[in-house]
């Protein structure tokens, strides 16, 4: 709380970011840095690139387990099986469903025409 009066200070951590096993970054090959990775949404296990990955397959024709299944092991999200199976990821495929459901929207609405921002009329 600030000694004059004003308003208190609101903190908060940065986002959360994703590292791999390696310590680099997949797509370029450096090495990541202590603040470095994709940021990711908090209380969130994909990054938008892995989400974003997966609506392309589903575009593509891919099914919702197959492709739930692709981006968990893009992501490296694998749960642990009995025995001597290694890890692997889940065969279900509402993950996908769900940002189907919630990124369709965006993904299927006309596309503004050109040069005007927000699909105004000029």
């Amino acid at each position: 709380m600030p000694g004059n009066g004003d308003k208190p200070h609101v903190f908060t951590e940065a986002l959360p970011r994703q590292h791999t096993a390696s310590g680099d970054c997949d797509h370029c090959e450096r090495p990541l840095g202590k603040d470095g990775g994709l940021p990711a949404v908090r209380d969130c296990l994909f990054t938008a690139r892995e989400v974003a990955a997966a609506l392309v397959r589903v575009g593509e024709g891919m099914t919702y387990r197959a492709t739930g299944r692709y981006v968990r092991r893009l992501a490296n999200r694998l749960k642990p099986a009995w025995g001597t199976i290694p890890p692997h990821p889940s065969r279900d495929g509402s993950l996908v469903e769900d940002w189907v459901e919630v990124f369709a929207p965006v993904v299927f609405e006309p596309a503004p025409p050109d040069g005007v921002a927000g699909g105004a009329d000029p």
